[in-house]
């Protein structure tokens, strides 16, 4: 069985959990693109590349012969539409996105199906993996076990004119922090030495649960004294209150990592998306992110070409970026998505406009990381190490999400350590193990 997941962590994290509720059954995970008896299709359906990127994956298996399931935000998002969209028919599309119990039900009647059809061999080769959480494919099994991924929010409550989510995703919710906490526990004793905490709206967790918020849960966690880190994959500008950066900023065991998705830097385009805050409101949040987390990696997400963005409009978006000092940048070209308020609008801007833009905001983003990576030489950092490379390297993650690199016979380790950065080649350090020179 191989699993495709395309999107965002929370994507990952609902595959993850899906594969460990199969755990039980007589079936062989195998990395995405093998072949495979049966092949699910996890798909975002955010924007339009996303949908092409499910479809591509869909039509590649049924080609290969597979039992082909499609399910996630983008079959929600199908079964719910009044103008159906074309998917193979020999494929099955499941909606559900919060609740994923029908889908367990299917594939294990699926592998119930294939079973009878077998001559009693072994199905595809094991890749090694396990069904723990995940946040990479199947591939990569001792990333699995050093940074699960474990979703504690799922849903959003806003509005925003270009996203489809909400209304795939349902409203925001939270997972108890009882939950939570077992979970963390079971990637310990399964040797994680980072958990990476996601969510739709992650800024909301614990307004559901009596007016709790994301500081209370980071606190309960770093309670457990499990020796691992934690790290926020992505909040929205609302959820950077002084108490969560404060929390971040004095905590070693919580990554000085955030990605804040701004989408814009103009107050007019701002309240066409139908955005919380104002410019103002992002410069002083960012600029507190900035004073009150040493050594904070910033990363933003940024929309390029919403309907009526004017080369001044983008112009702005530009100097935000340079004002805040953002570090990584996930810089996509706005696509109408069918059902929002955005897709009805008549001024979308040409496709070669929002191409140039992205294009330069790439750029940014690349002098960006080269030079934040630059500044890593001759320094020390504290990483979790993910696996070995083909190449041999021993492959890791620093505490601000910088990919590290390095030669060591020893191979991987386990839990945190220091390595010393001796140099970048612009999109990766490379370092010596400091007990292991």
């Amino acid at each position: 069985m191989s699993f495709i997941t395309t999107g965002c962590r929370t994507n990952q994290a609902d595959a993850a959990a899906v594969r460990a509720a199969l755990a039980d059954l007589p079936v062989r995970f195998v990395a995405a693109g093998a072949p495979a008896d049966v092949v699910v299709v996890n798909a975002c359906t955010l924007t339009r590349d996303a949908d092409r990127t499910a479809r591509a994956a869909v039509n590649r298996a049924l080609r290969h012969g597979a039992q082909t399931v499609l399910t996630g935000c983008l079959a929600t998002r199908l079964s719910r539409s009044d103008r159906p969209e074309a998917i193979a028919p020999e494929c099955r599309v499941l909606p559900g996105t919060s609740d994923r119990r029908a889908l367990v039900d299917m594939l294990r009647q699926l592998v119930d199906d294939e079973d009878r059809r077998a001559d009693g061999g072994d199905r595809q080769a094991d890749d090694g993996g396990s069904a723990a959480p995940a946040d990479t494919p199947p591939s990569s099994p001792a990333l699995e076990r050093a940074r699960p991924v474990i979703k504690v929010q799922d849903g959003c409550d806003h509005a925003c004119a270009y996203c489809i989510v909400p209304s795939v995703r349902g409203p925001a919710t939270s997972v108890p922090p009882d939950a939570v906490r077992e979970a963390v526990l079971r990637a310990t004793t399964s040797g994680a030495a980072e958990v990476v905490l996601t969510g739709i709206d992650l800024a909301s967790w614990g307004r559901d649960l009596g007016g709790r918020d994301p500081v209370d849960l980071l606190d309960a966690l770093l309670a457990l004294n499990t020796g691992m880190r934690f790290r926020l994959s992505s909040i929205e500008p609302h959820g950077l209150e002084d108490r969560l950066l404060d929390r971040i900023g004095t905590s070693p065991d919580i990554c000085p990592q955030l990605h804040v998705p701004i989408q814009s830097g103009s107050d007019r385009i701002l309240a066409a998306m139908h955005r919380r805050g104002r410019t103002r409101d992002l410069r002083q949040r960012l600029a507190a992110a900035r004073d009150r987390i040493p050594g904070l990696a910033l990363g933003l997400d940024v929309i390029c070409g919403f309907p009526g963005e004017t080369d001044d409009d983008f112009d702005q978006t530009v100097a935000l970026i340079q004002a805040v000092d953002a570090d990584t940048l996930h810089v996509f070209p706005y696509s109408p998505r069918p059902g929002t308020a955005a897709a009805r609008r008549p001024d979308d801007v040409p496709f070669a406009v929002k191409s140039d833009r992205v294009a330069r905001l790439r750029e940014l983003a690349r002098t960006a990381r080269r030079r934040r990576l630059a500044s890593w030489v001759g320094r020390v950092a504290e990483v979790v190490d993910v696996g070995r490379r083909p190449d041999g390297q021993v492959a890791s993650i620093a505490a601000d999400g910088t990919p590290v690199r390095r030669d060591d016979p020893h191979g991987p380790r386990g839990g945190r350590h220091c390595v010393r950065i001796h140099a970048t080649d612009g999109t990766t350090a490379f370092a010596t193990d400091q007990e292991h020179p």
